[in-house]
């Protein structure tokens, strides 16, 4: 059994080195390649860190949603517990986990954690090609609009209500973790790829095809 959990946070700003805080991470389990339905998601305190303004552009988290959440500290054993013995994925990791190994060092937590980087698989098919989440969506042909979301929610018997926002207007974790789980579905089932490696290795030439995904794409645009 091949066990991942995809992860994404939302933060008060990009640069985790300067300060910048986690206010909201997610993890979605994906098993042989299927998305479960089994989900992990919660805000977290910042601790006084102000919400930079260009960051809740994008999120739209306020202060006054995360002033009474848990400290990451209080996160992150219920974090760990969801991943078990799982590996982790990310789109564009080093982002993600510099922010959670900022986190832990700030109450002198180990995390040794690596990921797999649907960033590094999409570039070993597509050198060249733009990588960022919404590009992927739109190659893959995955629909990321609130009622296409609802619908996989549902099709998975997802174990928890959620808001089905628009990402062009509002991005959330949960939200991304169910988009990125099914682009990493559909790169990894469209070849053979060696996951135990921190960096995922191509072990062979291989067409894209799209009839050979876990999960087919809902399209509900």
């Amino acid at each position: 059994m091949a066990k991942h959990a995809v992860l994404d946070a939302e933060t008060t700003g990009l640069n985790s080195a300067d300060g910048d805080r986690i206010i909201q991470i997610s993890a979605v389990e994906v098993v042989d390649l299927k998305i479960t339905g089994r989900t992990f998601s919660t805000y977290v305190n910042p601790e006084g860190r102000e919400i930079k303004l260009g960051s809740y552009q994008v999120h739209k988290i306020s202060k006054e949603m995360v002033a009474h959440a848990p400290l990451y500290s209080e996160v992150h054993p219920r974090l760990m517990e969801f991943i078990g013995d799982g590996q982790l994925v990310i789109q564009n990791k080093a982002f993600d986990l510099g922010f959670i190994r900022a986190e832990c060092a700030r109450v002198g937590i180990a995390f040794h954690h690596d990921a797999v980087d649907t960033i590094d698989l999409a570039r070993q098919r597509w050198p060249g090609a733009q990588v960022g989440l919404d590009a992927l969506l739109r190659r893959l042909q995955i629909p990321s609009s609130p009622k296409a979301i609802e619908a996989l929610c549902r099709e998975v018997g997802l174990d928890r209500e959620i808001e089905f926002v628009d990402r062009s207007t509002r991005h959330d974790s949960t939200i991304d973790c169910l988009l990125t789980a099914q682009v990493f579905i559909a790169l990894c089932s469209a070849s053979e790829f060696d996951l135990s490696a921190s960096n995922a290795v191509s072990r062979k030439p291989w067409p894209f095809a799209h009839q050979n995904l876990n999960i087919s794409p809902l399209r509900l645009d």
